[in-house]
C-alpha cells in the first residue's frame, strides 16, 4: 500500500512541475495589477487564472498529507 502511495505522489508531483511556486507568484500578481494591466500581460480571465491556482495548490496539499500518512505507517 505505501508503495502505491509513494507512486501516486511521484506521479503527482510530475504533473505539478514548478506549478505551485508559479501559482505563489501568480496570486501577488493578481493582487498588485489592474484588469487592464492584467489584460496586457495576457492574463485575460482572473476567474480562471485563480481556479487554475486553487486546483494546483490544493493538489499540493494533498501530496504533502499523503506523504506524511507514508512516513507515519513507515515509523
Amino acid at each position: 500500500m505505501i508503495n502505491i502511495a509513494q507512486f501516486e505522489i511521484q506521479r503527482a508531483r510530475a504533473s505539478l512541475g514548478n506549478m505551485p511556486e508559479k501559482a505563489n507568484k501568480m496570486i501577488q500578481l493578481l493582487n498588485t495589477h489592474t484588469k487592464e494591466q492584467l489584460v496586457a500581460l495576457d492574463v485575460n480571465s482572473r476567474t480562471d487564472t485563480i481556479l487554475t491556482m486553487k486546483r494546483v495548490l490544493t493538489i499540493r496539499g494533498f501530496v504533502q498529507t499523503l506523504e506524511r500518512k507514508c512516513q507515519e505507517m513507515q515509523a
